[in-house]
């Protein structure tokens, strides 16, 4: 789901990542509070914001995923679908 891509950038002094209006600064968390509680697996406050918006996109893609596989119809002509039932 690359529309999730870069949805909550960074604003910072000097630059800016993401491609969305919507900003982690907007909730109140600067990379600045963010580097108070790194420790030795974040090299920056920015690495473990990045880490954390990671970990979110992919919980929102695997919920939207979930939700969808109950319903998803696959066409009997499906070559994957013959391959995993043995039709022919």
């Amino acid at each position: 789901m690359a529309c999730l891509d870069n949805l909550i950038g960074i604003k910072s002094c000097t630059t800016s990542t993401g491609s969305s209006p919507y900003f982690i600064e907007d909730i109140g968390i600067t990379s600045v509070e963010a580097d108070q509680y790194i420790n030795q697996a974040y090299a920056s406050g920015i690495d473990l914001i990045e880490d954390k918006i990671s970990f979110a996109t992919n919980q929102v893609r695997d919920l939207i995923a979930n939700h969808f596989s109950t319903i998803i119809i696959v066409s009997r002509n499906s070559r994957l679908l013959k391959t995993h039932l043995s039709i022919y």
